[in-house]
């Protein structure tokens, strides 16, 4: 059974962050896996295929998942 995922094109500097559950199932499935990765969705969308993404060597980042700040902080800045 293939596998077939539109992934947007999540870009930070030139590079792909793709979630760690698609890494998971690229790692399970591999040529069973085809992920389409779409480019320029905003201005004229290129749309690519990859099977078995695997071989495309992931490296693992870390990445904020929320950031907070306190309620005095955000009344004392929109006091100055």
């Amino acid at each position: 059974m293939d596998i077939a995922q539109l992934k947007p094109g999540t870009l930070v500097r030139g590079f792909m962050l793709p979630e760690p559950v698609e890494v998971i199932v690229g790692q399970r499935l591999r040529d069973d896996y085809w992920p389409y990765v779409a480019f320029d969705c905003a201005t004229s969308p290129n749309v690519w295929l990859i099977r078995n993404p695997e071989k495309l060597g992931w490296v693992p980042v870390a990445k904020v998942e929320h950031c907070h700040v306190s309620t005095e902080a955000i009344l004392e800045a929109a006091n100055e």
